[in-house]
């Protein structure tokens, strides 16, 4: 019984996981098609490319989105111990940075998946599946292994972009936990 449970949680992750990652596929494959034509840049370029930039863009608004929260919630502080204009400055470049690095690793993660869900779409060329039912199944694929990897293998690793990306290392890995609790 509590294999059918655990069945049926895993398709709770991997229903919305194939929809959305399906829908992505499909929405960002002309635009890697128009720059591999217009700058002639290869697959793994491209991949490389778009994936920076879709990770780049959802961390910094999940970034930015905590700093403004942070901003509108946080208590009014002592005008002599609040940081300068340069410190401030300072320290967003600093999370910038962390962000960008944080970019790069996902984006190279994805160049996995991506590999695979294209293999997986050739392997089924001699079948007489239309195109979009051959892409649904090699995006299920790719997030089916996506989740086993996650939840067996690579299960510290949200945890670790998160503390990374808004702590920027891991001696506050016992406060983030805590938060999360």
């Amino acid at each position: 019984m509590a294999l059918v449970f655990a069945i049926i949680d895993f398709l709770i992750y991997l229903i919305p996981l194939t929809i959305i990652s399906f829908a992505a596929f499909k929405l960002l494959s002309p635009i890697k098609e128009k720059l591999m034509k217009k700058y002639k840049l290869g697959w793994i370029k491209t991949c490389l490319l778009i994936n920076f930039v879709i990770s780049f863009l959802c961390l910094f608004a999940m970034y930015a989105y905590f700093v403004l929260l942070g901003g509108a919630l946080a208590q009014p502080m002592d005008v002599a111990l609040a940081l300068t204009l340069g410190e401030q400055f300072l320290l967003t470049l600093g999370d910038l940075a962390r962000v960008v690095i944080a970019s790069v690793i996902l984006a190279l993660a994805l160049l996995f998946f991506e590999f695979l869900t294209g293999f997986v779409t050739d392997l089924q060329e001699d079948k007489e599946y239309s195109k979009t039912i051959k892409q649904i199944i090699a995006v299920l694929i790719s997030a089916v292994l996506f989740l086993l990897l996650l939840f067996f293998f690579f299960s510290w690793a949200p945890l670790g972009l998160v503390v990374y990306v808004f702590y920027g290392g891991i001696k506050p890995i016992p406060i983030a936990i805590y938060w999360l609790l």
